[in-house]
Parts: C-alpha cells; structure tokens; sequence
C-alpha cells in the first residue's frame, strides 16, 4: 500500500470509529496529494453528511460526478442530501440521472422508488426487483407499494419471498402482519407480528401495531398495555406537562386534565370515561379539538370543557383520554355504554325537528366519504355515485350530513337521491349534534358522524370496510360501544355495491315496518326480514 493510499485507509478507519475530525482532516490531506481521486471527495462528503450537514455534503458528492461522472453512488449520495434539504423534485431528477448513467443499477431504482409517488414507485421498484431478485429490500419495497395500493394478495407472496431471504428482519414480518389483517388473516397477522416484537422488542411500532391487532380481535387486557407504546411509535405526539400522568388513583378532589389526543371520533367514543374518572373524586377539565367543545359541555362528570388552544385551568394530574380504557381495564363485558352519554340542545333540535316535519317519511342523514386525505379514508368512503342505488327508497328522505374537506372527494352525490343538503349551517358538532337528533336514522361510513349518532343513542347504520377499524371487531352486525349501532361489512375489498344494495333492502324493510308500527323508531333500527 501506497503512502497515499494508507492515508485514505486511515480515514476510512478514523470514520468507523467515530472520529470525524480526525477523517476529514486525514482525507484532506489525501485530496490534496490526489486531487483526482473521486474516493477523497465521496468521503468528505459522507462525512458531512453523517455530521448533518447537507450543504457540505451536496458540494462534495457534486465534485465527485465532476470527477467521475460513470459513478452511480455519488448521484445516489447526492439525491439523498438533497432530500434531506428538502429539495424533492431535484433529489428525484438526480437519480433519474443514476439509472441513466447505468441503467443495471438497482440501488438507484430502488431509491427512485422511496423518492417517487404511489403508482411511479411501484414501477420503480419493480425494475429493482427485476435487475436483483435476490435483495429483499427491494422485495420488501415492491410488496409495500402493492399494499398500499390495496394489492394484499400479491403483497403477501412478496413479503414471503422477503422473509425467505431476510428471516430475522422484524420489519418484514410486521408488513406481513399488515397484509394479513387486511386479508383477515388474524392468526397468521397475530403471529407475524410477534415474530416481528421477538426480533426487534424495542421498537414501539411493531408493538403498536400489535395492541391494534390484539384490540380487533377483543382481546383488550393485553390489547390496550400494547397500544400505550403508540407514545414512543411516533404516530401520536405526546404533551409535555409538568404535573404527573394520572394512573388510576382515587383523586380526592384533585383536578384531572383528561385531553383528546387523536382523531375527534376518537375523542366522541372515548369521551364516555370522563364520568367514571369523576366517579373517583377527580374534578374533570376536559380538553378536546375546538369543533367539539360546545357539544361535549353535555357530558356528565365535566366540570371545565376547553377547547385545544385555549388557556387551561390549574390542574394536578392528566391523562390523554385513549389510555383510559387501560387504566378501568376495559373488556369486552365491561364497556361503558351509558346511553346516551351526550345530548342535543334541545332547542336546536325542535328548529330542525320543524323544518323535517315539512318532509313526510323517514329523514335519514347520510356520510360517504371521511375528512382526513390518507390511504385508509380512502378505503373506508365511497365515491358518491355508488349510492345511486339508494334513490327511490319508498318512504325514504335523505339529509346531507356530508362535510367537505380540502383534498377529499368532491364529486356530487347522485341527482336522483335528491338529497336535502343544510351542511353549510352545521358550524360545529353541537350543530350536528342537533340535526342528527332530530333525523330518524344516520348512514355513515367510519367518521365521526357515527360517533355522534351513536353518543346521543340515535339508531345508526355503519357503512364498514372490508379490514375495518379495531374499535368494530372482525366480524358481527352490532357493536359493543354503541348499543344503537347496526354494521353493514363489505363482503370483500372494495365491494361498496354489495354493502349499498344491502343497505337499499333494510330501508325498504325499515320504513315498511315504520310504517305499521312507528313506535320502532325509537329503537335500532334495525329490522333485518
């Protein structure tokens, strides 16, 4: 070796022992007695970027393509430092440069991917897959771009092929778990994911991810221990207060911050456990998201409702409202369902009450699409023209319950189901509140609408999808948290035509039997023959 070349050696071995100053005083001295050598500049510039800074970074991996522009790693470096400054669309065009440079690159492709949207990804991926069958990471890749598009089944074989090659990779088996539970696999999804905890214990997602499939199978006592990890997995930010978690403890007077902490049908469902926190001595400020405020003032056990924001009282202990059902060990024969446990302004309701009389039949509001522009909204709203097959329901008048959001589906319902909509006076969920009272029943798909049908006891039809939500369990027509609640399942992904054409012959089954004895409106329902 080289006096030069020991130089590079030695600041290769200063990096893996985590001496950066030491590195890049080393390769400097290297670059400076070989100047052309692309290897001084791609050093530097990897040493830049493990110390964060991406500018530095960008500059050296820059002069390395100048140097050697045949050199695929260098653009695969840059892209991902540009990414890392925020320069998305220069970091994609950089790697189309790497595939281009060599198109045999697999690496590049595989990044190409990671960079791109939904659909461009999968192609990407699929050329790395092609170009090296035998990387699981590429296998891994190409499988997560199908599941996210919904392609479970081919999804699944991927990630078996993935295992195969990568048997101890906790991440596969837990994108396996995902896939089985969209199948409804839940023994073989359960399985997975423990495999994925035994390899990888400390990883708080494997382990929420777990509780989520504990929780739909209703296995609650260890179902709700494993979603407290949902602190540590990222997906829910935690709050940062002064004053100690409250962990069950009688509280004698004390003031307990019970805050909303996810999504506001969470907060609707969840809201129930503030009395029985009141029950054991706490004087209740309940924080929620501010469409929800004037509403949750009906709740029984809440001295103070503040809207998130807003300043909030003294208070000696705090709890985020989902780890309530932890700390009442909450199992399926133990769920709090005091009915209704929220209530409509009763003034609010007559106005509306007044203004449905002039529609003789039943008033049934409807939701087809939720608020929150994901992958699963998508999956749990139906595109509007697919409840044309409601039209024409004999005794039947539909309300819009139906609120639009920036990014969600804004496509019209259908002419025919000539829907009475008077959503732009619906200002905040009190006003809901008082519209859904006063209707007769509520469709809805997986929002926060049926949250609130099913909060004020109002008989209620979910419009579920084929892998729901865990809060609805795997199977069965009715729900344990909301005793007026009737599910209607898609019998297979998708498939919203079957769950509509069900929906059309239990209305036509309700309002004939409304009709003989309307005394049933009071009730679920829910005639089923």
């Amino acid at each position: 070796m080289t006096t030069t070349e020991a130089l590079l050696d030695l600041a290769g071995r200063h990096r893996r022992a985590g001496r950066a100053g030491p590195a890049v005083e080393t390769v400097r001295r290297y670059a400076q007695l070989e100047p052309e050598d692309h290897r001084a500049a791609h050093l530097l510039g990897t040493l830049a970027f493990e110390e964060g800074d991406f500018d530095r970074a960008d500059c050296a991996f820059r002069h390395v393509i100048a140097l050697t522009p045949g050199f695929p790693p260098a653009y695969r470096d840059l892209a991902v430092a540009k990414k890392r400054k925020g320069e998305g669309e220069n970091a994609i065009s950089v790697v189309h440069r790497a595939v281009q440079v060599d198109p045999t690159d697999a690496d590049g492709f595989l990044l190409l991917g990671q960079l791109l949207a939904r659909g461009e990804a999968r192609k990407a991926f699929l050329k790395a897959v092609l170009l090296r069958p035998d990387r699981g990471q590429a296998l891994m890749s190409l499988a997560n771009a199908l599941q996210l598009e919904g392609q479970f089944d081919a999804a699944e074989l991927l990630y078996r092929a993935t295992i195969t090659m990568l048997p101890n990779s906790a991440e596969a088996h837990k994108n396996m778990a995902v896939a089985l539970s969209e199948r409804g696999s839940l023994d073989e999804a359960e399985a997975a994911i423990r495999r994925a905890v035994r390899y990888q214990p400390s990883e708080a997602a494997w382990r929420m991810a777990l509780g989520q499939i504990l929780l739909l199978r209703g296995r609650y006592d260890e179902g709700w221990k494993q979603y407290e990890w949902r602190w540590k997995a990222g997906t829910t930010r935690p709050r940062s207060f002064a004053q100690p978690e409250w962990a069950g403890e009688d509280m004698r007077g004390g003031v307990l911050l019970l805050h909303a902490e996810q999504g506001l049908g969470d907060t609707l469902q969840f809201c129930r456990y503030v009395s029985l926190a009141a029950a054991r001595g706490a004087r209740v400020v309940l924080e929620v998201q501010p469409p929800l405020k004037t509403l949750m003032t009906s709740l029984t056990g809440a001295e103070k409702v503040v809207a998130a924001g807003e300043t909030l009282p003294p208070f000696d202990r705090h709890c985020p409202l989902l780890s309530l059902p932890r700390l009442f060990k909450t199992r399926l024969d133990t769920i709090p369902a005091p009915m209704p446990y929220l209530r409509a302004d009763p003034m609010r309701r007559a106005r509306w009450k007044e203004r449905l009389a002039a529609r003789p039949g039943l008033n049934i509001g409807l939701v087809w699409a939720g608020g929150i522009v994901t992958p699963r909204n998508a999956q749990r709203s139906i595109a509007a023209g697919r409840l044309a097959p409601l039209a024409g329901t004999p005794g039947v008048n539909f309300i819009s319950l139906q609120k639009y959001h920036p990014g969600a589906d804004q496509s019209p319902p259908p002419a025919e189901l000539d829907l009475v909509d008077w959503t732009r006076e619906l200002e905040d969920f009190s006003d809901t509140a008082a519209l859904i009272d006063a209707l007769d029943l509520v469709i809805a798909v997986d929002t926060a609408v049926a949250h609130v049908a099913g909060a004020l006891g109002k008989p209620v039809w979910l419009l579920n999808r084929f892998f729901p939500c865990w809060r609805w369990l795997p199977e069965g027509n009715d729900s344990p948290w909301y005793p007026s609640l009737r599910q209607f399942r898609q019998p297979a992904l998708d498939d919203w035509d079957s769950v509509v054409a069900e929906i059309r012959t239990a209305l036509e089954l309700y309002a004939a039997a409304v009709t003989a004895d309307p005394d049933l409106i009071t009730g679920a329902g829910c005639p089923t023959s």
